[in-house]
């Protein structure tokens, strides 16, 4: 109920507040289980559209160790694609990021995919792209790759 009272255009202000608040309240601390399921996951997202931002950075912060495998699934990939485009500068950062070392697995998931290119293609910088692309080089490459981002041989 406290889900409706949200979603819907006709509740008043007031009882909206109280109602996002009691439902976080509700949701604080069990968010990395209920992301995974599909009526759940629409409770969550419901409160990342409410855009206050302590309960937004508060889920994110919740949810930050789950990236990887929520891009992984039907319905948590909408939340981390929502963060990506409503996050800030950081929480987008953090989130290309964590797919580093996991860019070739999560290629072959259809829903990680589509996380993946949309974050590749619409978010990350260049150091950054080239981070998920040199997955795809080989292991011999990976190594003797520098943090810089340049190969061993442009180093040299």
């Amino acid at each position: 109920m406290l889900w409706e009272k949200i979603r819907m255009g006709k509740t008043p202000k007031a009882d909206k507040d109280a109602a996002v608040h009691e439902l976080y309240g509700l949701v604080k601390g069990h968010a990395s289980k209920l992301i995974y399921s599909h009526d759940t996951s629409r409770v969550i997202e419901c409160l990342v559209a409410t855009e206050r931002e302590g309960i937004i950075n508060n889920l994110f912060n919740e949810l930050t160790p789950e990236i990887v495998r929520m891009s992984k699934n039907v319905y948590s990939k909408f939340f981390v694609k929502k963060m990506l485009k409503n996050g800030t500068k950081e929480q987008r950062d953090l989130i290309i990021n964590a797919f580093r070392g996991h860019a070739s697995t999560l290629l072959r998931i259809k829903h990680a995919a589509e996380v993946l290119e949309y974050a590749y293609n619409d978010f990350a910088n260049a150091h950054q792209r080239f981070n998920i692309i040199t997955e795809f080089y080989g292991k011999e490459f990976i190594l003797f790759r520098v943090c810089t981002g340049k190969s061993f041989m442009q180093n040299c």
